[in-house]
C-alpha cells in the first residue's frame, strides 16, 4: 500500500470557502535547517522581493529549478480568457537577451532531465532540471527570462494556436481532462454557453505583440516571484549565485491578493456527441486550508482517495483517475470520479455510487500504521523529511526533484514557509480517527458539485 499512498500524494501537489491563502510578500530569511533525512532547507528574500527557497539533497544527480508566480487562469480578464496560459507559453519559449527562443520539441533535447510550465487556476510554475555541472548556466538563462523576453509576431501567433488547442481540450476534450476542468466551472455556476466561448478562445486573436509585452513586463516580476531550488546544492555558493543573477532585476509591483471564486453546490448534465458511455465527477467543496479542521480533512481525504482507487474498477478511456486533490493550488476542491453505468443520465447517480463506496469503509478497521503511511507520504511536500525509501530513490529520480521544487515554490508563494511548517506540525500530530464524520461530509449534498457527461442520442 505504501507505493499507492505515495503516488496519491503526488496527485495532491498540483490553489477555500471560509478562508484563503494570499501571496506572501516580505518573507524573512531563515537559518539553514537540517532535517532528519539529511537534507537542508533554507529560505530568504532578495532586495527586489524575489523569494528563494532551497533544499539541498546530498548526492542528488541533478538540480530542479522552479520559478512560480501567483498568476493563473482564474485571473483572466473577461475579454481575454486564456491570457495567463498564453503569457506562460510566451515567457517559457520566447528569446531572452542572448538566450534564443525555443519550442516544446526542442525542450526535450535541451532539458532531457525534465521540464514543465503548467498554468493552473491560480499559479504559473516554470520548471527546468539541470545536471549539477549545467546548473549555473541554466539558472543564468532562467534569470534572463525573468529579466525580460522578446515577443515576436510569429511567436505570438504560434503561442495562440497552442493555447487555443489546450483550451479546447479543457472544454471539449476527453472526459479525463474536461471533467476536471468543467466541475469547477459548474461550481461557480458558469453556463454551458460561457464554457463553450472559453473553449473557442477567440478573444486571444485580438491580442497584439505590444499588449502581450506589456502584460509580461507588468506581471512577471521579482516582486511576484518565488524561486525554488532542490538537489545537490552543497558544492555551490547558492546565495552568491542567486544574488548575482537575480538581485539586479527591477522588482516591479506586487500584485494585490485576489480571492478565488466561491464554490457552491450544483448539479448538471452535459450532452456530448463524441461519447459512447456516461462519465462523471463529484467535486467536494473543502474546508478552508487555514481552518483548524483542514489537516484532519486532508488525512481522511487521502484515505478515502486510496479507497476509491482500490474499490472501483480501474479507469478506462473515459476516466483516467478516481481521485484528485491539488493541495497547493486548488485547496477548495476535491475531485472524485465515481464508477457509473454507461447509460446513466442522472447526475445524482454519481453521489449514490460514491456513498455506496464510502459505506464499505464503515466496517473497516483502519490501523494507525495506515494513517502514519499517509502522513509520511505527504509531509515531505510541506517541507518535512522524506521517507527512507523516497530519500534513497530521489537521488536518481528527477521526477521527485521536479515535484519537490514545485511544491516548495507553491508553499512559499501561497501562505509562506512558516504557515506550512505550522500546518505540517498539526498534520503530523493528528490522532487517527474522524473518518466517519468526513464520510458524512463527503456525502452531504451541500458539499457536492455533480457533473455528468452523457452521450447525445
Amino acid at each position: 500500500m505504501t507505493r499507492l499512498l505515495e503516488a496519491l500524494a503526488f496527485t495532491l501537489l498540483l490553489a477555500p470557502v471560509a478562508g484563503w491563502l494570499s501571496p506572501l510578500h516580505g518573507a524573512i530569511a531563515s537559518r539553514p535547517d537540517t532535517l532528519a533525512d539529511s537534507t537542508v532547507v533554507e529560505h530568504w528574500t532578495l532586495d527586489n522581493g524575489l523569494r528563494v527557497v532551497t533544499r539541498h539533497i546530498p548526492n542528488a544527480g541533478a538540480i530542479s529549478i522552479t520559478v512560480g508566480y501567483p498568476i493563473g487562469g482564474d485571473q483572466d480578464p473577461g475579454d481575454r480568457e486564456g491570457l495567463a496560459q498564453l503569457l506562460g507559453e510566451l515567457i517559457f519559449t520566447s528569446a531572452a537577451g542572448d538566450v534564443p527562443d525555443r519550442t516544446r520539441k526542442e525542450m526535450d533535447s535541451q532539458r532531457p532531465l525534465g521540464w514543465s510550465y503548467p498554468v493552473t487556476r491560480r499559479s504559473t510554475l516554470f520548471t527546468e532540471i539541470a545536471s549539477v555541472e549545467q546548473f549555473p548556466g541554466v539558472l543564468s538563462q532562467v534569470a534572463a527570462r525573468m529579466r525580460g523576453v522578446t515577443i515576436t509576431e510569429a511567436g505570438l501567433r504560434d503561442a495562440i494556436r497552442s493555447v487555443r488547442r489546450e483550451m479546447a481540450e479543457q472544454v471539449f476534450g476527453a472526459p479525463g481532462i474536461s471533467l476536471g476542468f468543467k466541475v469547477r466551472e459548474v461550481g461557480i455556476d458558469r453556463s454551458d454557453e460561457a464554457m463553450v466561448r472559453r473553449g473557442s478562445a477567440k478573444d486571444l486573436d485580438r491580442l497584439t505583440v505590444k499588449e502581450a509585452q506589456q502584460h509580461v513586463q507588468r506581471l512577471y516580476v521579482p516582486a511576484n516571484a518565488t524561486l525554488g531550488l532542490t538537489g545537490e546544492l552543497g558544492k555551490l555558493d547558492v546565495h552568491t549565485l542567486v544574488r548575482n543573477l537575480f538581485d539586479g532585476i527591477p522588482p516591479g509591483t506586487a500584485l494585490l491578493p485576489s480571492r478565488p471564486n466561491a464554490l457552491k453546490p450544483h448539479s448538471r448534465t452535459i450532452l456530448r456527441n463524441d461519447l459512447d458511455e456516461a462519465a462523471g465527477v463529484v467535486g467536494i467543496i473543502a474546508p478552508a486550508v487555514d481552518d483548524s479542521l483542514h489537516p484532519s480533512f486532508l488525512l481522511n481525504a487521502m484515505l478515502l482517495g486510496s479507497h476509491f482507487n482500490q474499490g472501483w474498477q480501474k479507469p478506462g478511456a473515459v476516466a483516467t483517475t478516481r481521485y484528485h486533490y491539488s493541495l497547493f493550488d486548488e485547496q477548495d476542491l476535491v475531485r472524485v470520479y465515481p464508477s457509473v453505468h454507461a447509460k446513466e443520465t442522472k447526475p445524482e447517480a454519481l453521489a449514490t455510487s460514491m456513498s455506496l463506496a464510502m459505506e464499505a469503509l464503515r466496517g473497516m478497521v483502519v490501523t494507525r500504521d495506515v494513517y502514519d503511511q499517509l502522513r509520511s507520504s505527504m509531509t515531505w511536500l510541506m517541507g518535512g523529511p522524506m521517507t527512507s525509501d523516497l530519500r534513497r530513490r530521489i537521488v536518481t529520480d528527477t521526477a521527485g526533484l521536479h515535484t519537490l521544487s514545485r511544491s516548495m515554490a507553491a508553499c512559499s508563494m501561497w501562505g509562506g514557509t512558516e504557515f506550512w511548517a505550522d500546518y505540517r506540525r498539526r498534520f503530523e500530530s493528528l490522532n487517527p480517527g474522524g473518518l466517519d464524520s468526513w464520510v458524512r461530509y463527503f456525502a452531504a449534498p451541500e458539499h457536492q458539485i455533480r457533473l455528468l457527461l452523457v452521450a447525445r442520442k
